[in-house]
């Protein structure tokens, strides 16, 4: 038995990154460096909010290794913060973001 069906196509808010961006494009192919020179006062103070909080994070919930956890903590903390402000930057050069 054959079973066919018919494969509707998705709508726009259905799909991710196939939509005309809504700002003016600055670079349409942003490279590492391009993106880090980019970061703003808000992304650094993002940066600083979230790596700052991963350490009283892991300072409070780490009772028996205390040093050892909050930097672990503030370690993961600043890698998701970095990519973070790297997703914002890289949103605004490509117009995406404003």
């Amino acid at each position: 038995v054959a079973v066919c069906s018919v494969v509707e196509p998705l709508s726009p808010r259905h799909t991710m990154g196939f939509y005309d961006p809504k700002f003016p494009v600055r670079n349409a192919a942003p490279g590492f460096t391009d993106c880090v020179y980019e970061f703003r006062v808000g992304d650094y103070a993002a940066m600083s909010t979230i790596s700052g909080g991963s350490v009283l994070y892991g300072w409070f919930v780490g009772k028996p290794l205390r040093p050892q956890s909050a930097a672990a903590c503030g370690a993961i903390g600043g890698m998701a913060a970095f990519m973070y402000a790297y997703q914002n930057s890289y949103g605004r050069l490509m117009g995406y973001k404003e």
